[in-house]
């Protein structure tokens, strides 16, 4: 306004803070962008040894001028629904009240938004490579703003129809705080609620991923797996097993074959009609070398739901398991012929099956009746449960007895993916927290630039008799009723995240709702301490400020 009575057009104004708002972003940005070149140092901190030396250069230089262009892009997007709220400053305003709200044009700020959801795209594009998923991204985006808008609605009016005279002092003044105009509420609550989204859904699919790796695996799963045992030395290996005190000891024939045919129809050709499918694994299964086994029962680890156990059919038989067989593209009756070291076996689908693959017990996608491969060239595989140091000890000395079987140690490399995850989730959930410190900075704004308004009230809280700590605590209330519906509504969308993954990849375990209450704890804890040390001058206020009229 004061520039309008200085003579500025409205979009000189809007210039003038546009500039202010591309400085800004250029400087936050080459600060980011210098922050991000220590990136490579972070992640090997995080993963240790894991990456292999090299994999990650310390000096990228054309993610630096990625950044330098993405920042003030993204500020200048944000930015725009705010300029549009000067296009119709009055030069009158200067005589007015500063909290009255900015007139915002209609028009112009849907066609703000419209060009910040169009340019949020295509830098979703540009980074993702993949328009539809850049388009989910945005849409799922824009829910989330819409659902934590319309909380910090519902918030408010809650806190209008509380009989709030009803409450204790501190607390009665802080929820009334909320309501006052230019509080800053729906800012703040959207950046928060993302921030807590972002990281509480991280730590959260972290967890449950780490109980369906170490947590589920049954206690009698076994330790070690042996492959490419030639069928005359597995009594040697099983011997040695056993004279070692390994519990759980299996052992399986395994057949390498090619499949020919599904149903009278070739694999190349089916493999051609599918190879713009989305679902690249359907082409795949039927390109892939295929092993197969022969048993003569399942085991609790196998449900047949469909289909009958083998013998019903005079024919060579075969079992599939269930998704493989939709993928497949075979179901009960399909005839599949296999080509095993150039000899074409026929078998017909008589059964499918479920298979608890967290068993870790050995299983297979395709099972063949007895009798059917019997002859056929193969080897076998095993696994055994070893205790402690006969596991160590025994994969020494396996070299020396039988040198061409490999020895691989489930429990180990569960628990090497399980640490190599928690490195990788602690680098992306820290990555994540900075969106909760934007939302703290953004809260922080919000009550800075009203820090007159905050000085005068508090001047007048102690003229009427409240102490600093009063005054403090009146800061604390507001703010953690702020941060704890932040926490709650972030953490209840990781919650719901978190158990579709769990759902989606079929985990064990459930999510914990305690991981979720310490993190509400934990924004609700921030937000306090950040919003009432952004109202640290307003504290200082000397009750002669209201008693000057100052």
């Amino acid at each position: 306004a004061v520039m309008r009575c200085l003579g500025l057009r409205p979009l000189e104004v809007a210039l003038v803070y546009l500039g202010q708002v591309l400085v800004l972003a250029l400087v936050a940005s080459l600060a980011g962008g210098l922050l991000g070149l220590l990136a490579p140092k972070l992640v090997s901190a995080f993963v240790g040894d894991v990456l292999p030396p090299g994999l990650l250069p310390p000096w990228q230089p054309q993610a630096l001028i990625d950044g330098l262009l993405l920042g003030p892009l993204v500020a200048l997007l944000f930015s725009l629904p705010a300029l549009a709220a000067l296009w119709r400053v009055s030069p009158a305003r200067v005589f007015r009240s500063g909290v009255e709200p900015l007139p915002r044009p209609t028009l112009m700020l849907v066609l703000c938004w419209a060009v910040v959801a169009i340019g949020l795209f295509l830098a979703a594009w540009r980074r993702g490579g993949d328009a539809l998923t850049a388009a989910i991204f945005v849409a799922l985006l824009a829910l989330a703003i819409a659902l934590l808008a319309l909380s910090a609605l519902l918030l408010r009016l809650m806190l209008r129809l509380l009989p709030r005279e009803r409450f204790e002092l501190h607390l009665r003044h802080g929820l009334a705080a909320l309501l006052r105009p230019a509080a800053g509420v729906q800012g703040a609550l959207i950046a928060l609620g993302l921030g807590t989204l972002v990281v509480s859904t991280i730590l959260l699919v972290e967890d449950r991923l780490s109980q369906g790796i170490i947590q589920a695996l049954p206690a009698d799963a076994p330790t070690s797996f042996f492959i490419d045992v030639q069928p005359d030395q597995w009594p040697t290996l099983e011997a040695e097993l056993r004279a070692r005190g390994a519990r759980a000891i299996d052992s399986v024939p395994v057949v390498m074959a090619r499949l020919s045919s599904v149903d009278g129809r070739s694999v190349r050709d089916l493999a051609a009609e599918r190879e713009e499918d989305e679902h690249r694994r359907r082409g795949w299964v039927l390109t892939r070398e295929q092993r197969l086994t022969w048993l003569e029962g399942f085991d609790d680890s196998n449900r047949i739901v469909s289909g009958e156990p083998f013998g019903a059919d005079p024919g060579p038989e075969v079992s599939l398991e269930k998704r493989f067989a939709r993928d497949l593209g075979a179901r009960l009756g399909s005839i599949l012929v296999f080509d095993v070291q150039g000899i074409p076996i026929e078998m017909k689908v008589t059964s499918l099956r479920e298979v608890e693959w967290a068993s870790f017990r050995i299983n297979f996608f395709l099972v063949a009746e007895p009798g059917v491969l019997n002859d056929a060239p193969h080897y076998r595989i095993a696994t055994a449960r070893l205790e402690g140091p006969a596991e160590a000890s025994f994969e020494r000395e396996l070299a020396t007895i039988l040198p061409n079987v490999s020895m691989i140690k489930i429990r180990a490399i569960l628990q090497r993916v399980a640490a190599i995850l928690e490195g990788l989730v602690a680098g992306i959930a820290a990555l994540g927290s900075f969106t909760v410190l934007a939302g703290l900075g953004i809260l922080a704004g919000c009550v800075s630039s009203g820090s007159l308004r905050r000085a005068r009230e508090t001047a007048l809280l102690k003229v009427l008799g409240l102490r600093p700590r009063g005054v403090l605590l009146l800061l604390l209330v507001e703010f953690g009723v702020l941060g704890l519906v932040s926490g709650v509504l972030g953490a209840l969308g990781g919650l719901g995240l978190a158990w579709a993954f769990g759902m989606e990849f079929e985990l064990e375990g459930s999510t914990r709702w305690e991981l979720a209450l310490w993190i509400v704890l934990a924004v609700t804890l921030l937000t306090a301490l950040a919003g009432s040390l952004a109202a640290g001058r307003a504290l200082g206020a000397r009750p002669r400020l209201v008693l000057a009229g100052d």
